[in-house]
């Protein structure tokens, strides 16, 4: 994660208004905010299925230790 703000970082405020300038040339004005939703939804579906995932494993866990301590409260 510091890696990539440190690489903002080494960008110039020349730099990044070329990069913008050249993106609303490639896109177009008009498209530039359905471009910038997609992006948004996009990142909002990836952080939806990171947390559903962590919450499907931290599940699992729970289950197979819930299973573990059954089998060693059996054999005791």
């Amino acid at each position: 994660m510091n890696s990539s703000i440190a690489f903002i970082q080494n960008f110039n405020f020349a730099e990044i208004a070329i990069v913008l300038f050249v993106i609303v040339l490639l896109f177009g004005a008009k498209r530039l905010p359905e471009l910038f939703g997609s992006i948004g939804k996009s990142i909002t579906e990836f952080k939806r299925g990171m947390h559903e995932t962590v919450s499907e494993v931290e599940t699992e866990l729970e289950q197979e230790s819930k299973t573990a301590y059954k089998k060693q409260t059996k054999s005791a």
